[in-house]
């Protein structure tokens, strides 16, 4: 292999380093390096850090592709290199060389044809959003603030009818089509969160609530994860059309984009992680 030319997970000498990312997703665009524009990536970020750090510059492939404004609280992500750098010490060398808003947590050496997104057995998501007023400015790019009141209980009722195996066609953004719009949902929860409370001060009621949606499953469609969060934020609301949480059911059998709820905007969305053979819980 030409030594100029970038090394990838697929081919080329030397071993295979795996990482766990977190990022604050709000000054990039996305996870993805976007050849044709000059736009900050997750990706590229990582993979300039990777450069300085081993001389030779180099794939880093993440388990998913994050859109602009998602944030990752654990990104497993990996690339191949033939620097003697010891795998666990590659965490603090490349922190050298990201911006703060982007951490390697870990590093350790992985086995040769390892990749994060064809290996993943499941992966896990979180949504938050608040129907508190007037909007937190502390929240402010981290949760999703919606202008009505959201029933808990509701969005609760609607939430049992999503897990399961199912073609989840009804929570699929155009843009990019699957072969197969079949996923499996292991578990999906929705929790209030407690946030720091203000409404003790004699002059200034407020309502502070935070919800927290988390979906896990063995793949995800395109925008599946806001999509969901929409729809359930607009049974809770009861929205037109979305009076009755168990008509949760009849979306998800319709197949139906338009039969469910906007998409929710990107800055509430976290990727939690993603599980492997032979991870631990």
């Amino acid at each position: 292999m030409d030594p100029e030319e970038p090394l990838t997970l697929s081919r080329g000498a030397g071993r295979v380093i795996r990482l766990e990312v977190a990022y604050d997703g709000a000054p990039y665009s996305g996870w993805q390096v976007q050849p044709s524009q000059r736009v900050a990536t997750v990706q590229g970020a990582l993979q300039d850090a990777v450069a300085k750090v081993t001389g030779r510059r180099a794939e880093v492939v993440g388990s998913g592709r994050t859109d602009a404004g998602v944030h990752a609280v654990c990104q497993t992500a990996a690339f191949r290199t033939d620097s003697s750098i010891p795998p666990e010490r590659m965490a603090a060398a490349l922190n050298t060389y990201l911006p703060p808003s982007i951490r390697v947590l870990r590093s350790r050496l992985e086995e040769d044809g390892f990749h994060p997104i064809r290996d993943a057995i499941k992966k896990r998501y979180r949504y938050l959003l608040s129907d508190g007023h007037p909007a937190d400015p502390l929240l402010a790019g981290r949760v999703w603030t919606v202008l009505r009141r959201l029933d808990l209980d509701r969005m609760i009722q609607a939430a049992r009818h999503i897990p399961g195996t199912r073609d989840f066609a009804a929570f699929q953004s155009a843009g990019s089509p699957r072969v197969s719009t079949v996923r499996t949902i292991f578990d999906l929860t929705v929790t209030p969160l407690d946030w720091p409370r203000i409404d003790r001060t004699p002059f200034l009621p407020l309502h502070r609530r935070i919800i927290a949606i988390e979906v896990e499953a063995d793949g995800f469609l395109y925008n599946m994860v806001r999509s969901i969060a929409g729809t359930l934020a607009a049974f809770a609301q009861g929205r037109a059309g979305f009076e009755n949480p168990d008509d949760m059911a009849a979306v998800i059998a319709s197949r139906d984009r338009a039969r469910a709820g906007a998409t929710a905007p990107p800055h509430g969305l976290y990727l939690l992680g993603a599980l492997y053979p032979g991870d631990t819980l």
